[in-house]
């Protein structure tokens, strides 16, 4: 060809010319050595003996490129048209018909683009192409050489996201796109999907451009459906005549224009045909033969010399093509000769016979034309399945199969070898694999062949397929999140940007990752432009792929954090979820959300454990911040002229709402509250909390003129009637529109407040109507001039008074004294404060009292403005708090005021806080006590000098973070601290994370994920070995196999707890050898070495055993602590257990039924009972002794001196101890109690109503007095007596004044009377309740309604919900009260049907699974087949992550379980899932684990055969003793089944005598002579006498052994003197030799390694010796 068509442009890059250099690196990797050749290959230029200057490339640097053709027709057009379109498209998918030259076309764009161009080429053969490992390498070689050119051997990039950023940065400097050319990904088998997705998934660059071979629909599937990407097809067509006759010229000149036209007739322009037709043509045959043959344009090219190869017939030839046709691996000489068991002379000659169609290169053995080799693939299809059977037979023998474990499955699958595949792919095998690859795609794959291979025949391969889909959940669990809680923003605190960088673009999760670099944008005026262009960059590529509407909730989290960076991104977000979900999920709705949080003040957390929640308060801060730095600014005319560029007047109002609240204040922002009021009035038909949304910018009418108040309050008084809801909001609006227009509109604001009053005196709920009245007084002096408004209003004492008569009724009606206080205490403890505490002093229980308190503390810090903070103020009313757990959120809440304060810093507020510090030394939890320790030391060093103080504090806050005793906990609670010392401390933080690193690194789980997966493990695991010891399978093998298992891994407080759980089963199966033995053995005789939290939790989780083992010592126990809370929930978790007698329903809310309850449980109930002082347990545990004590239980039915024993003893404990001194103090509950007792023994009749309508009355509270109606009215023995005691119930219920009591009393009416028989007067009831909820019920009020009519009646609940179209104000819960009911309807179909459970989403099999659970462990379900569950469950699993799928499993697990209870036909099935899921544990573990140090120290911690391994142990500590008691000087050991491991037994021996000399004779099974060395390596240092090893095998039937048993034969050398034992393996019991075998075994030895004896039972050997030193 001429110079000009060979032209290579060099434009950009960085392109280098080096001497002797290859221009491509091409190695050849053989089996599973191939990856960790190919991943551990050092990338250097290969020298070349040719004396040019070569150009090195990122072409040099991608081993898959095809070498250039001799002679080829460089298509410039089309690689125009490619760059062109790519200028206006993401990727271009280009087809063509077979042959036509899409391949040497994309090797010849990648080398016209070599500066900028990663090119990888599949060629629908070689396997190892697809292994995401062997991809990934490549490509990053490539990217390394794109970044950083000659020195690309500086930085050892391993993954595409250790070179992400520097790429980014690459692009920007060139400004140029760069091309990925992917070649044969049309055609990626479905098991490679998964990883070969996610490596695409992060190439997705802005100036990333894209060209695939196939259609375009093929290549869809690499890409996340939302990935906004622009996709081009085009179709490369055949070179015309011209282009044909121009390539055969260049062969010979002297071709005439017959013989190019007679060519061009033969290849049509295909060029694979030009390719075959051009190597004829130089062939011996030449030019003529093919003018006078009969070959057409139709002709396969190859059938003649298919012919010609084949024509004698000869099988081995046609096997041996075969072999090089499907073989999916690079081919060795040796291989092939171990395939046909024949000499390699032999292959030698057949190769020699066919150099025009086979070549030899490096040892590697192929066909030369990917062309021929397809041909044959359809040609020889009926030899395919007789050599891969050779094949596999060969890959079945020694190292191979570890070696090639990646192309093994494929061979078993395509042979349809189930079983083979089946046992290929076990537990243990599977987690070698894992081990030695380091890779989870490679850990997914195996899982998805062995479960493809195992769905058909499901009933066979149960186990199997478990183990399969049970390990891919695990996976799925990992891949959930990377990221530690506030890991990133710790960093970023202290300027560690690149580190951040680093961390963020390495988190797995896509979704995880933009959040991460959201985090590290809100830095970006600290950051350096390279690294903010790395920042946008991940951001715009990552919102562009994340399929967000799959993803809701986390999307609505994202847009959050997204708002303030990129508006109309987040906007698109939030549309395209609700467009999607617009019944579950309104825009609007969330818009609001959003705008809204800027304004919350939330706590750290919801609950009390601060760091296993994720912590709002810094997000809603950091949001405000980023709402007040959008056009901070700008004046209010620049913000509207913006706000009129969106496209939408939702997008406008919801910018308006996070705008106007930050900008209250700005000058003209009348016309802005003007604009956001006409917005919300065109927006009237959607859903949204408006009042609220207009209270938070109608304070700013006060900084209108006239003109514009008059006109926001004609827009105002238009909305009105249809803001009215909720109540609350309405009532603040209308407030805030008061005050704010006093000023400018005196007589509409006095107008207003007197409409407002009135209002207010009309609303049916009496504690809504409180809650009202508070906030009008608590807001009193901002409505106006306080003096005119009590002379011509209202005066406030009367407002105090009226609160004080409704807060008084309300308490004698109801019993939720919390509600009823909650909303005045909010409205008044600022400025009301004595008024506050005449209400907390007038409730019902001191515990409530105490609660009371909590919160007014709370709100006081939250309602009081900054500077008006009375510290003492807040300590008096903790003062009055009964308990730590009501102490802890008002301790929070004050110190992360102080932490954010601007304004709390006066001498006073510090010696407020010392002389109050006693409180937070007193908090238990060591975490949370370390996070609000660590908020007073910042406030402290920000604002004052007292070292010594903060010096104290800082120590208390390091001995508490210390003492977390979850590590897990620990790093988390350390980065969140670290984030906010660096305010104080740049220093103190850096420490900080350092230690968090530390502890990092020493962790056995290296994320946060990892740990989650593991603890779902390891409680799988527990509850598995609960089974086994429930069907007595449970050996003392399985439990010391557990115990060593988990010592070195959970923490002691975990420990205790999974031991107290494991002595409960040996309880509950009568074995109380096995129960008093493990609590002596694990329960701590000393709970002093815990933190007291930790004690708590100990004791609180093993109340029951504790209780069980020693009652005495159990109440002493408890007398330690003064906490009567604590001491209640162990005594009540205590009776729930000796009632339900199952570890799992021990946490649950029981069941009111009767329960098959022994004498002793009584007596130990009633125990229980004396030491209780919660008057609830009580009720709970006095009503099931009733209802069981009615019916007998025949497995041990009480006598009447027994049963009357009971009951009178019941009695006297409740007439003693009933109404308790901090609960109630009327006899509500003791009423109850003793009509549950009389009812044992008989039921009430139509004499006994007035006694009792007497007693209910003497109660004096409506709602009480219902409850005790609807609990006594069961106990009547006529149904019209019971009738008449619900409908009575029922009737003060409908009485009551606040809707929550109601509400709450007419959903316990409604269960009560289906249960009693009684559904006729559901209907009324329920349409009574969901009119309840009309005035100010919420929607999840409204769910917890519906749910539970649905339970006894589907067709009301549907009914009354539909109702709703007959009510405005509730309308807007329709759609999504329906969208629930048909939810539950899938779902109870599910049930009866249950083929239709791959109708429900995930979300729906979740709650599916939970539903059939529960149903089943109470003993309501019914227990399906195993066949049955197994085909509902192992999708659910397979398919989700395991803390999703744990239901599943746990109800797979116990169908199986009662199945073996019913039949003993599940034995084997148990132990194997028992199995299984101890595997999975170790998988879990090991997923976690970032280091191949870590995954051996996981391995050496868990072995994989603990049945082996106990046995084993007993035969080794046998023949230990034998040998100490000869202590002779040699040892012969001929062992059939010795391996690695064993060397830990052999160590032990050279301990014993260090001069002994031992020889070893093994069969050579799977383990290499490396995996000898290394483990020796791993527990051996150095020995004086070394140890010979000879391993033995078959020569041509590897698979088969040749040793049988096992013997050890001592030998004194000096005296001659022979002794042995001998078993069949290491776990059988060693037996005594007779001196003939001992010599029959010694010559065994000899004959085969000194002699070098190659035959045994007439077949031939190899043996294979080796010294470890």
């Amino acid at each position: 060809m001429s110079e000009e068509t060979s032209t290579v442009d060099v434009r950009g890059g960085n392109n280098q010319f080096l001497p002797k250099a290859t221009t491509a690196i091409q190695n050849v990797y053989i089996g599973d050595d191939a990856v960790a050749q190919a991943l551990n290959a050092q990338v250097t230029p290969v020298a070349n003996s040719s004396e040019d200057v070569t150009l090195l490339t990122m072409n040099s640097f991608s081993f898959s490129l095809p070498q250039s053709p001799v002679h080829e027709i460089i298509r410039k057009t089309e690689i125009a048209f490619a760059e062109k379109r790519l200028k206006e498209h993401n990727i271009l998918c280009l087809t063509g018909e077979s042959g036509v030259g899409l391949t040497t076309l994309l090797a010849q764009f990648a080398r016209a683009h070599s500066g900028n161009c990663v090119c990888y080429f599949y060629d629908g053969f070689e396997r190892i192409r697809l292994e995401p490992e062997i991809m990934e390498k490549s490509i990053v070689e490539q990217l390394n050489w794109f970044v950083n050119g000659i020195n690309y051997d500086k930085i050892p990039y391993r993954k595409i996201t250790d070179i992400y950023s520097n790429v980014i940065r690459k692009l920007r400097q060139i400004g140029e796109p760069l091309y990925f050319v992917l070649d044969g990904f049309d055609k990626v088998p479905s098991e490679n999907l998964e990883g070969i997705k996610r490596i695409l998934g992060n190439l997705l660059w802005e100036r990333a451009r894209f060209i695939f071979t196939g259609d375009s629909t093929e290549i869809l599937k690499f890409f996340s459906k939302s990935a906004q990407l622009d996709f081009y097809h085009n179709e490369i067509m055949c070179f015309g005549e011209a282009d044909v006759k121009a390539y055969f010229h260049s062969f010979n000149e002297n071709l005439d224009e017959m013989h190019l036209a007679k060519l061009y007739e033969i290849t049509r322009g295909n060029a694979h045909r030009m390719s075959v037709i051009s190597q004829k043509i130089m062939s011996d045959e030449g030019l003529e033969h093919l003018m006078v043959s009969d070959i057409t344009g139709e002709t396969d090219l190859y059938d003649e010399d298919f012919r010609k190869i084949f024509s004698d017939g000869d099988i081995f030839v046609k096997e041996f093509f075969a072999l090089l046709a499907y073989v999916e691996f690079p081919l060795t000489l040796s291989m092939i000769t171990c395939v046909f068991g024949v000499e390699e002379d032999k292959i030698q000659s057949t190769i020699n016979e066919f150099p025009a169609f086979i070549t030899q290169d490096r040892g590697i053995c192929k066909l030369r034309s990917e062309g021929f080799r397809k041909y044959l693939t359809e040609r020889l299809e009926d030899y395919k399945q007789p050599v891969e059977l050779k094949l596999i037979k060969v890959l079945e023998t020694g190292d191979n199969l570890q070696k090639y474990s990646s192309y093994i499955p494929a061979l078993y699958k395509s042979l349809n070898q189930t079983d083979k595949l089946i046992k290929y792919l076990s537990s243990e095998n599977i987690h070698r694999i894992f081990v030695n690859r380091q890779s989870q795609a490679a850990l997914n794959l195996q899982c998805d062949y062995g479960y493809a291979a195992c769905q058909n025949i499901e009933e066979k391969y149960m186990a199997n397929i478990f183990q399969f889909a049970l390990t891919k959940s695990t996976s799925h669990e990992i891949e959930n999140n990377e990221m530690w809680d506030n890991e990133i923003e710790a960093l970023l605190a202290v300027n560690k940007f690149e580190q951040a960088l680093v961390l963020a673009q390495n988190i797995y999760l896509l979704e995880e990752r933009l959040k991460a670099f959201l985090l590290i944008a809100r830095r970006k005026k600290e950051m350096k432009v390279s690294d903010l262009d790395v920042v946008n960059e991940n951001i715009h590529q990552l919102i562009k792929i994340i399929d967000f509407e799959n993803i809701p909730n986390k999307g609505i989290e994202l847009a959050k954090l997204l708002m303030p960076f990129d508006y109309e991104a987040a906007v698109k977000i939030i549309d395209d979820i609700s467009k999607r979900y617009n019944t579950a999920f309104d825009s609007d709705h969330i818009y609001t959300l959003l705008s809204l949080s800027a304004n919350e003040d939330g706590g750290m957390s919801g609950n009390f454990d601060i760091v296993s929640s994720k912590i709002q308060d810094d997000t809603m801060r950091s949001f405000a911040k980023a709402a007040k730095s959008l056009f901070a600014n700008d004046s209010v005319e620049y913000v509207l002229s913006e706000l009129n560029k969106l496209p939408k007047d939702s997008q406008k109002l919801h910018l308006l709402m996070f705008w106007l609240p930050e900008h209250k204040n700005a000058k003209n922002v009348g016309k802005a509250v003007l604009v956001a009021l006409k917005l919300i009035m065109s927006e009237s038909n959607v859903e949204m909390p408006k009042a609220k949304v207009l209270n938070s910018f109608c304070g700013s009418m006060k900084y209108m003129d006239e003109d514009c108040a008059r006109k926001s309050m004609v827009y105002l008084d238009s909305m009105k009637e249809s803001i009215k809801f909720p109540t609350y909001d309405y009532v603040d609006l209308e407030l805030t529109i008061i005050g704010a227009i006093k000023g400018i509109l005196p007589q509409e604001s006095l107008k207003l407040l007197e409409d407002l009053y009135l209002y207010i005196d009309e609303l049916q709920d009496a504690s809504v109507r409180l809650t009202c009245l508070s906030k009008l007084l608590g807001k009193f002096e901002d409505l106006g001039d306080k003096r005119k408004l009590e002379v011509e209003m209202l005066s406030t004492v009367d407002l105090s008074h009226s609160i004080r008569k409704e807060f008084k009724a309300l308490l004698g009606q109801t019993a939720y004294h919390n509600k009823v206080v909650e909303g005045p205490i909010k409205a008044l403890v600022c400025n009301y404060r004595s008024l506050v505490d005449e209400m907390i002093a007038e409730m019902n229980t001191s515990v409530n009292k105490s609660r009371a308190y909590s919160y007014a503390a709370r709100q006081y810090l939250k309602q009081e403005d900054e500077s008006s903070v009375k510290l003492q103020l807040f300590f008096c009313f903790l003062s009055k708090t009964k308990s730590v757990y009501d102490r802890q959120r008002p301790l929070e809440t004050l110190a992360i005021k102080l932490l954010y304060t601007e304004k709390i810093k006066d001498e006073k507020h510090l010696e407020a806080v010392k002389d109050n510090f006693h409180y937070y030394e007193e908090i238990e939890n060591p975490a949370n006590k370390a996070v609000f320790l660590m908020c007073i030391y910042i406030w402290v060093k920000k604002n004052f000098t007292d070292e010594d103080f903060s010096g104290k504090i800082r120590s208390l806050m390091l001995a508490s973070w210390n003492t977390i005793d979850i590590l897990a906990n620990k790093i988390g609670a350390g980065f969140f601290m670290a984030k906010h010392l660096s305010k104080v401390s740049l220093e103190e933080a850096c420490v900080m994370i350092d230690e968090c690193e530390s502890l990092k690194e020493k962790s056995m789980l290296a994320s946060s994920s990892s740990i989650e997966a593991y603890r779902q493990s390891l409680d799988l695991y527990t509850i598995s070995l609960c089974y086994l010891i429930r069907t007595k399978l449970c050996d003392e093998v399985c439990l010391e196999t557990f115990a060593s298992d988990i010592k070195n891994i959970v923490s002691p407080c975990e420990e205790i707890g999974l031991w107290g759980n494991i002595a409960l089963e040996y309880h509950l199966a009568n074995d109380n050898q096995m129960f008093y033995s493990i609590c002596n053995q694990h329960f701590p005789a000393s709970y002093d070495q815990f933190s007291l939290q930790v004690q708590k939790k100990i004791i609180y989780h093993n109340s029951p055993a504790l209780f069980l083992w020693s009652q005495d010592a159990f109440f002493k126990l408890l007398d330690n602590y003064e906490d009567e809370i604590f001491v209640n929930e162990c005594i009540r978790r205590s009776a729930q257990f000796v009632i339900c007698k199952n570890v799992f329903l021990m946490s649950a809310d029981l069941e009111y039924k009767d329960y098959k309850l022994s004498f002793t449980d009584y007596t130990r109930l009633l125990s229980l009972l004396e030491h209780s002082t919660d008057e609830y347990t009580f009720y709970h545990v006095v009503n099931i002794i009733g209802k069981s004590l009615k019916v007998t239980n025949v497995d041990d039915p009480l006598s009447i001196e027994q049963k009357g024993l009971v009951i009178g003893d019941a009695r006297r404990i409740v007439e003693q101890k009933l109404p308790t001194l901090s609960g109630i103090q009327h006899d509500g509950y003791k009423l109850i109690c003793l009509a549950a007792l009389d009812n044992a023994q008989k039921a009430y009749t139509s004499k006994d109503k007035n006694e009792w309508k007497r007693k209910i009355s003497a109660i004096k509270n409506t709602a009480d007095e219902a409850f005790v109606y609807f609990s006594i009215a069961p106990f009547f023995s006529k149904q019209s007596d019971m009738k008449e005691f619900f409908e009575k119930g029922i009737s003060l219920s409908e009485s009551i004044s606040s809707i929550y009591d109601k509400e709450k009393r007419l959903d316990m009416s409604i269960s009560e009377c289906m249960e009693n028989k009684l559904g006729s007067l559901v209907p009324e009831i329920a349409n009574s309740a969901m009119q309840s909820l009309r005035i100010n019920g919420s929607l999840q009020d409204h769910k917890d309604l519906v749910d539970m009519i649905y339970q006894h009646k589907p067709e009301l609940a549907e009914q009354l919900v539909k109702s709703l179209d007959q009510d405005p104000a509730r309308l807007c819960y329709k759609n999504k009260l329906l969208q629930h009911i048909h939810s539950m309807k899938k779902i109870s179909k599910a049930t009866k049907k249950l083929d239709t459970i791959s109708s429900l989403d995930k979300e729906e099999q979740i709650r599916f699974f939970n539903k059939q659970l529960e149903q089943l462990l109470l003993e309501k379900g019914q227990v399906l087949s195993v066949k049955k569950v197994f085909s509902l469950a192992i999708q659910h699993i397979f398919q989700t992550g395991v803390s999703e799928a744990k239901a599943a499993i746990i109800y797979l697990m116990e169908t199986v379980y009662k199945k073996q209870l019913l039949s003993a036909n599940q034995k084997e099935l148990m132990l194997n899932i028992h199995q299984t899921i101890r595997s999975n544990f170790k998988i879990a573990l090991s997923l976690g684990a970032r280091t191949k140090e870590r995954l051996l120290q996981i391995d050496k911690i868990i072995c994989e055969n603990p049945t082996k391994l106990a046995k084993v142990a007993n035969s080794i500590e046998s023949l230990m003793q034998w040998y100490q008691r000869l202590s002779y000087n040699a040892l012969y050991i001929v062992d059939a089944q010795f391996e690695p491991a064993d060397l830990e037994y052999i160590k032990k021996l050279s301990n014993i005598n260090s001069e002994l000399k031992i020889y070893i004779l093994a069969n050579k099974s799977v383990h290499t002579i490396g995996e000898y060395k290394d483990k020796w390596e791993e527990i051996s240092s150095g020995i004086i006498e070394p140890i010979n090893i000879s391993l033995i095998s078959y020569k041509k039937e590897e698979q088969n052994e040749p040793l049988k048993n096992c013997s050890w034969i001592c030998y004194d050398v000096d005296e001659d003197l022979y002794e042995g034992r001998t078993l069949g393996s290491l776990k059988d019991t060693p037996k005594e030799m007779l001196q003939l075998d001992i010599q029959d075994s010694i010559m065994l030895y000899n004959r085969y390694v000194y002699m070098g004896a190659r035959r045994l039972e007439g077949k031939d050997v190899q043996v294979e010796t080796f010294v470890l030193e």
